[in-house]
């Protein structure tokens, strides 16, 4: 399960940037590492949590060196985060060829 959050590139400023995603990423962990996502979503109680970062611009170095998040009062609690560029993340995925070997047609419906 990923929370999703969006990188508009409003801030220009580089280190700015870094820092209001900084917040945003422990705003995340605390909304998980308190409980409240599992009180909000209980159905996803068996999912592990990760936090996918969507940049409409490309990321900065720094940006691209945050790979987690800890939560320093609760040690237990790490998320991993995945950043990805805008286009990437709205490209359908791909289907996987079929490597099967074909089945006679009277056998498709099973």
């Amino acid at each position: 399960m990923s929370l999703v959050a969006y990188d508009g590139g409003e801030i220009p400023d580089a280190l700015e940037r870094e820092d209001a995603l900084q917040k945003k990423l422990a705003t995340y962990l605390d909304f998980v590492a308190s409980g409240q996502f599992l009180q909000t979503y209980p159905q996803y109680s068996d999912l592990g949590v990760d936090i996918l970062i969507v940049c409409l611009y490309p990321p900065t170095d720094g940006m691209k060196k945050i790979h987690g998040i800890r939560d320093h009062d609760r040690h237990e609690t790490f998320l991993t985060v995945t950043i990805t560029s805008d286009a990437e993340f709205r490209t359908p995925p791909r289907k996987q060829a079929h490597t099967d070997t074909p089945r006679p047609w009277w056998q498709f419906w099973r």
